[in-house]
């Protein structure tokens, strides 16, 4: 679009401009919000960055996990 205005003179067609620019980043800006107030929030429950759960421990963890269960 830019080397068309460049080259002719030509105004972009903005609904194409909105189509396949525009709402795109509108989407990813909605997405990043989204991920940063997810990310950011105080309530949440668990820490986003969990280790993973060392070998030797998976079965008491899964075990610890159970009785909390019930």
């Amino acid at each position: 679009m830019r080397i068309d205005y460049k080259r002719n003179g030509a105004e972009p067609k903005w609904d194409m401009v909105k189509t396949k620019i525009g709402n795109p980043l509108a989407e990813l800006h909605d997405r990043l919000t989204e991920e940063l107030a997810r990310r950011e929030s105080k309530e949440s429950l668990v820490p986003l960055d969990r280790d993973p759960v060392p070998p030797k421990y998976v079965e008491r963890v899964r075990r610890y996990y159970e009785e909390l269960g019930h």
